[in-house]
């Protein structure tokens, strides 16, 4: 309540009291006023729960958002890091860095599965190659630790690359027998040509490789 004004005696005009009386009633009022506006949703029922609402709306639209872009920061990090790591995998196959290779296909195991990009067949002609899978990379390349460890990894030893080339073609192509045991006694298939029509048996009777034809000849 406000308190009563008093007036000077026998004048018309409020006394210097009763203007600060007056005064400070209104500023009561005044700010009584603006603290009701900013709480009135607080202290209306209906408005409260309407403000609610909207904050809550409010909040898990903005967490919805946060995560969206967190998610699609994360995605393009991993797209980023494979391609790398893909790239470090090949390089490490061909230099025959065996923990490089197992580092990474434990983190992405699904690098055992990818094909190569064009590669340099190693010799004095500029032969190359592309999409061939890791084992036959090795093979090429007679990176013979890292061979041994992808063929424990259970890959198809008979996959080939863009020209078919298989990787018991390349294992007599390189002339390392060993690599051709292995893959036999993997599983490998050596009757399968390549697309030239040519299987291993054939390219070791042009090379006149006859170690390999025998090695064949006692698994066929």
């Amino acid at each position: 309540l406000s308190p009563a004004v008093t007036s000077a005696p026998c004048s018309g005009v409020p006394s210097r009291t009763g203007q600060r009386l007056f005064g400070w009633s209104v500023f009561q009022a005044a700010t009584g006023r603006l603290l009701v506006t900013g709480c009135v949703m607080i202290e209306s029922p209906a408005e409260s729960s309407t403000r609610r609402r909207w904050c809550q709306f409010r909040l898990w639209h903005m967490l919805l958002f946060v995560g969206v872009v967190a998610f699609a920061c994360a995605s393009i990090k991993y797209v980023i890091d494979y391609r790398v790591a893909r790239t470090k995998f090949w390089d490490a196959i061909q230099s025959n860095e065996i923990a490089e290779v197992q580092s990474l296909v434990r983190r992405y195991p699904s690098l055992i599965r990818t094909a190569s990009p064009a590669i340099r067949v190693p010799g004095d002609f500029a032969i190359y190659t592309g999409e061939e899978t890791p084992l036959s990379v090795a093979v090429l390349y007679e990176s013979r630790d890292t061979f041994d460890y992808l063929l424990t990894l259970h890959p198809d030893v008979n996959a080939g690359g863009a020209a078919g080339t298989t990787p018991p073609i390349w294992a007599v192509c390189a002339g390392d027998i060993h690599y051709l045991e292995a893959l036999l006694k993997a599983g490998a298939d050596c009757s399968i040509p390549d697309q030239h029509g040519k299987t291993a048996s054939d390219y070791a009777r042009q090379f006149g490789k006859k170690t390999f034809l025998d090695l064949v000849a006692e698994w066929s």
